[in-house]
């Protein structure tokens, strides 16, 4: 061990007394130092000007989003600075001549190596040092940071520098020319970077070709998540190169040829099946380093991940004419299994199975590009123009064998399936981000293990329809499978109710009953009344024109309707847009939902609703919570204009019409036998309609299905959707001034690299005195 250390020390002896190691740290310090202080200063800015800042650590440090931090930045330049380092190594003994003097020496190649590789974890370590000086400076400037969370990204820069490190040590052991070894680093790690997309239509090729991908290795460090595979990957791939250049020292001993070859093919062959064996699911270790371990499912997925005792299949069934297809096509399974890592992390044998196939789908750009085709010749143009092989795609008729997709409409779906038979599809949707988060993974698999709710939506009576998709209809909000937010992708079950065929059934948790035309019959009342008594949960969703139907209903609970209809002046729109606020103690008393509402300061907009009096409520045995009020000024009950088209309605104080902020949501609730009976009532249907939820409207914010969800998820006891909060980040604010702001930026930025480059010319000085 001390002659590896003595070697150590002599190569780093070298190494600082060359310009190189210190140019180039002076280089890292100022990019790596200007990215950090370009974020803190508008952190600075941001909060003198009185906006919110949040999340600080993660957008210093570790956001790879429009704005690279820190950490991602170095990693995009760190594998030009290395090669420079490294190219004199092992190069500059075989130039000389010296590296025979060293081998014909008492010492030994693997000292010879170990210490020089020894001396490059020394340089490594220097470096992140000076990124270890913003996290020194950010844990007095920052308000909370998370420093473990930032600690794991360091160790994952460290473990990058260290690979490249003994990458580079074996290309310098490779040529007496320093340049040589130097481009043949680059290369070589450009060849590393790319490995990782060769081989990706062929199973076993794919994962061995992914695993030796150095390309992203370190992110989910910097992400804050250590795994073993991760850390893994770094030792095997440090201690395969460090190997060959042992292997390529001792090579001038051997004479047989072969068996030089048959070392490296070993190490190679060893090194792969430890990376093959260490990328299992099964075998991977995971440590969550950030406070709120927001790398990791949250308690509630995990009691159901838990509770999914036996084998899991997850079969994604993709459609070669479906326009999200490529999210999983050969090439592209391996990013779509990360997307399950947090699953298989509890649950390693989860079977994740891929199924390709042709048949019609809706995709206007494919069909309006080839109208005189077949979906078959449509499919054998698609794989003819992407090189696949038209073989590997199942019929329609192959495939309904397997799973009967048409209700889907043969879109890129996922078939989740337990060994006892129990399934459920995991869908995509049409929004920005595509692919379902937590909340909507987790919910399918709970369909899985325990009943979920069911919500009835009562029929008969004109009510709005859940299967049509007009602006006033509920199919967006009810069974939208391509809507994130809707009831069925959220975890409850849909179902239509006539009242008039049958009594309500116990397997129903809400009923829904939005803007009746005609008034229910004796017996359907009856029926009604009964599920009520019951303790049935019911949402209640009134319109103006329909007073004289509705009343009998609501005055059940002490609740009517007040005269007129609620109208808004001061905006662009028609007057009778009301632009709700969410009372501010719905969030506590509600859902948890509500809080989001709150906190961005979003409206809740009803196109037309009724104020409603709650007054007799608490007399039937309810306690009221008011969800939605109107503004207290340019609102009022307009009781005479019926044209709100052509006409301008003007407030009439002489009829009883006076500004006056009016309740338009209320929820009620009663303890019936062992039951928390829980009711919502709106004076208005079209809020929670496939119009509004999607509506756009310039000057606020919308955010009609939050409010739907949030009804939803208290009418439901909590059980769906599930709840995927985290706790609250706490580094929300930096200690530091504008003017303090100002002195950092110029030692980070200014000083650091000065002092490295005085550093180098004194070192230079006293060289050539000497």
């Amino acid at each position: 061990m001390k002659t590896i250390i003595d070697i150590a020390k002599t190569e780093l002896k070298t190494l600082f007394y060359s310009p190189i190691a210190w140019i180039i740290m002076a280089i890292f310090a100022l990019q790596a130092n200007m990215t950090f202080i370009d974020i803190f200063v508008d952190f600075i800015k941001y909060q003198l000007a009185g906006y919110p800042n949040n999340n600080i650590t993660t957008e210093l440090f570790t956001s790879d989003s429009w704005r690279k931090a820190v950490f991602p930045n170095v990693q995009q330049y760190l594998y030009l600075y290395i090669p420079l380092v490294t190219m004199g190594i092992m190069s500059r003994e075989i130039s000389s001549g010296s590296i025979k003097l060293l081998l014909s020496s008492p010492i030994t190649s693997k000292q010879i190596i170990f210490g020089k590789f020894l001396s490059m974890m020394i340089y490594g370590f220097a470096l992140v040092s000076i990124l270890g000086l913003t996290v020194l400076f950010s844990m007095f400037g920052v308000k909370d940071l998370d420093i473990w969370y930032v600690l794991s990204g360091l160790l994952g820069i460290y473990l990058l520098l260290c690979a490249y490190s003994a990458i580079g040590i074996f290309m310098s052991s490779l040529t007496s020319y320093q340049v040589v070894a130097a481009i043949g680093t680059l290369a070589l790690l450009a060849l590393l970077n790319y490995i990782g997309q060769v081989g990706q239509s062929i199973n076993f090729v794919r994962d061995l070709t992914y695993w030796l991908s150095i390309s992203g290795r370190a992110s989910e460090m910097v992400a804050g998540l250590i795994s073993s595979n991760d850390v893994l990957y770094f030792l095997v791939v440090i201690s395969m190169f460090i190997s060959f250049t042992i292997i390529k020292l001792e090579s001038g001993k051997i004479k047989k040829r072969i068996k030089i070859v048959s070392q490296y093919t070993i190490v190679l062959v060893v090194c792969l099946i430890i990376g093959y064996m260490s990328s299992r699911p099964a075998l991977i270790v995971y440590a969550d380093a950030t406070r709120t371990n927001h790398r990791t499912l949250t308690p509630n997925s995990q009691d159901v991940i838990n509770k999914l005792e036996g084998g899991l299949t997850i079969t994604t069934f993709v459609n070669i004419l479906d326009q999200n297809r490529y999210h999983a096509m050969p090439e592209n399974i391996n990013k779509d299994l990360k997307r399950f890592e947090q699953y298989t992390r509890f649950k390693p044998e989860i079977n994740m199975k891929y199924v390709y196939y042709w048949d019609k789908t809706d995709n206007p750009h494919l069909y309006k590009t080839y109208p005189n085709l077949t979906d078959e010749q449509i499919a054998q143009k698609v794989c003819e123009i992407y090189e696949y092989d038209f073989n590997d795609f199942l019929t329609p008729q192959q495939v309904k064998k397997i799973a009967d997709l048409s209700d889907e409409g043969n879109r890129f779906v996922r078939l989740i399936e337990r060994d006892n038979g129990d399934k459920t599809f995991l869908r995509i949707y049409n929004d920005m981000y595509v692919h379902p988060f937590e909340s909507e993974i987790s919910v399918a698999l709970k369909r899985l293990v325990m009943k979920l709710p069911k919500v009835g939506f009562v029929t008969g009576h004109g009510e709005r329809d859940i299967l049509k998709s007009g602006d006033r209809d509920y199919s967006s909000s009810a069974q939208s499978k391509t809507f994130r937010n809707s009831l069925l992708n959220q975890g409850f079950e849909i179902e239509s109710i006539h009242l008039s065929d049958s009594e309500i059934g116990d397997d129903i948790s809400i009923l829904v009953i939005a803007d009746n035309k005609t008034s229910f019959t004796e017996i359907e009342t009856e029926r009604l009344n009964r599920y009520i008594e019951k303790g049935g949960n019911l949402l209640i969703a009134a319109e103006p024109r329909r007073v004289k139907e509705m009343t009998p209903l609501v005055s059940t609970f002490g609740v009517s309707f007040k005269d007129g209809i609620l109208v808004e002046k001061g905006h662009d729109f028609a007057p009778t847009l009301i632009i709700n606020d969410l009372e501010k103690d719905a969030p506590e008393k509600i859902s948890y939902v509500f809080n989001s509402i709150l906190k961005r300061k979003f409206k809740i907009t009803t196109p037309g609703t009724l104020a409603l009096d709650y007054s007799l409520a608490s007399s039937k045995g309810y306690q009221v919570t008011p969800l939605l009020k109107t503004k207290d000024k340019n609102c009022w009950n307009e009781k005479e204009s019926t044209d709100f088209v052509d006409d301008d309605v003007v407030l009439n104080t002489e009829i009883g019409e006076q500004e006056i902020s009016s309740t338009t949501a209320i929820a009620l609730n009663r303890t019936v036998g062992y039951k928390d009976q829980r009711i919502i009532i709106m004076g208005d249907a079209d809020c929670i309609s496939n119009g509004e939820v999607s509506a756009r409207r310039s000057g606020f914010r919308a955010a009609n299905f939050s409010f739907f969800t949030g009804m939803f998820q208290w009418l439901s006891n909590g059980k769906a959707p599930i709840d995927t909060r985290r706790p609250k980040l706490i580094d929300n604010k930096v200690n530091v001034g504008k003017t303090a702001g100002k002195f950092w930026s110029i030692l980070f930025i200014w000083l650091v690299p000065l002092s490295l480059l005085v550093s180098c010319f004194i070192i230079w000085v006293k060289r050539r005195k000497k």
